[in-house]
């Protein structure tokens, strides 16, 4: 839970480091909590009678668009027994920080009446997530133009400086050495870009791209299904060979190597793809083989299937990050794809920054492509059923020995 937390921060709140302190293998009342995973969100009538609250919002993840099925708070949470049941489909119309307002999609379907405070809702289909926004500071100029050049990317949204403007991941500035630079919006922490000089020529042009280079790997990063299935959840495990640091990353000394375990734990097969986001701002598969996933059978004795698959990252630091008073250390982002059927991954989602040349149409038709077959459960079942599919992100920080 906690690495999964840290790993949400890191993707949406990028300035923000959560840490754990105390004893990490302690919890009070341990023995009488049910472990088991609670996919349905509260719902009730707001104080006069006029909406229909989840309790859950912008801090839960919740967009705009997101579909519910609420159920009746007596039914059971078992997801085979609830789907037999008719519920109310309803739609996220408006997001708070801690609760949202519904609407029902077929208003006559049920009349909720007075009990809808013993309701309860399941996140049946959740929005894309929302663009990255880059605030332009007011030293830059050109606001219009870059804000129209910028349009043409399909995940960012680039904002003139103004007071009313929604509150932004990152911001353009420019230095003391008379360069653009993007930072992070808290922080002001600038982020390792190539420089770009002011009055160098095609500055506006090189400026964009890196922005929409940008956008295309933090929406990416953000990828998560929250249309939680409890059972496929519970169908496989994932162990690391070291310890989670408490800022949420695993440290690993240059030269040396993290193993990680994917246990299948289910009866059917399960399908993994590890995609790679480097400091370079690459995304790339890191299967190499038909398909780009590895299959992993359940236990098998007579076929000598182990139900497990052992993946090995040797970690190194490029010779001049420990050279020339850098700081000697890197940190990557490994993000794991499980589905429960065949799916159809990229190689690439995103080049290198230093190779990033004028194709950038294709660099977001890969990310497109990747996402409308998520949409589509990566694969359909005989009964027209989406498959289902989970994402584990984990976060690697290289230290020099």
């Amino acid at each position: 839970m906690y690495q999964h937390i840290c790993a949400a921060f890191h993707a949406h709140y990028p300035s923000q480091t959560s840490r754990l302190y105390g004893e990490k293998h302690f919890a009070f009342f341990d023995r009488l909590i049910d472990h088991t995973i609670s996919s349905f969100v509260p719902v009730h009538r707001s104080l006069d009678k006029t909406k229909i609250i989840l309790r859950a919002g912008y801090v839960q993840g919740v967009h705009v668009g997101d579909k519910y099925d609420a159920y009746s708070f007596e039914e059971s949470e078992h997801d085979t027994i609830a789907a037999k049941k008719s519920p109310v489909h309803m739609e996220v119309c408006t997001v708070y920080s801690l609760s949202s307002e519904l609407v029902a999609l077929e208003p006559n379907q049920v009349d909720l009446g007075t009990n809808l405070s013993s309701w309860k809702a399941k996140l049946v289909a959740s929005s894309p997530n929302e663009k990255i926004r880059i605030r332009l500071l007011p030293c830059i100029p050109n606001h219009n133009l870059l804000v129209r050049d910028a349009a043409g990317y399909v995940y960012l949204d680039v904002l003139a400086d103004a007071e009313d403007a929604p509150v932004s991941m990152y911001e353009v500035a420019v230095n003391d050495e008379a360069a653009y630079e993007i930072r992070d919006s808290i922080t002001k922490k600038a982020l390792d870009f190539p420089p770009i000089l002011v009055n160098s020529d095609g500055a506006l042009d090189r400026l964009v791209n890196f922005m929409g280079h940008l956008s295309i790997f933090k929406y990416f990063e953000m990828i998560d299904n929250r249309a939680l299935d409890s059972e496929f959840e519970k169908s496989f495990s994932l162990y690391y060979d070291r310890e989670l640091g408490t800022d949420g990353y695993y440290e690993v000394v240059h030269g040396q190597s993290l193993q990680i375990t994917f246990t299948n734990l289910s009866k059917n097969p399960r399908y993994v793809a590890a995609f790679n986001l480097t400091p370079s701002w690459k995304i790339s598969n890191m299967i190499r083989r038909d398909g780009m996933y590895q299959p992993v059978n359940p236990v098998n004795s007579q076929l000598n299937e182990r139900g497990s698959w052992e993946f090995k990252l040797n970690m190194t630091i490029p010779p001049h990050k420990l050279t020339d008073g850098m700081s000697g250390k890197i940190e990557d982002i490994i993000k794991f794809f499980i589905t429960d059927s065949t799916p159809d991954f990229p190689q690439m989602v995103l080049p290198a920054l230093d190779d990033l040349g004028k194709n950038r149409g294709s660099d977001d038709y890969q990310l497109k492509k990747f996402l409308q077959g998520m949409e589509n459960g990566f694969s359909v079942t005989r009964k027209d059923n989406t498959g289902s599919w989970a994402t584990r992100t984990l976060l690697i920080r290289t230290i020099a020995p």
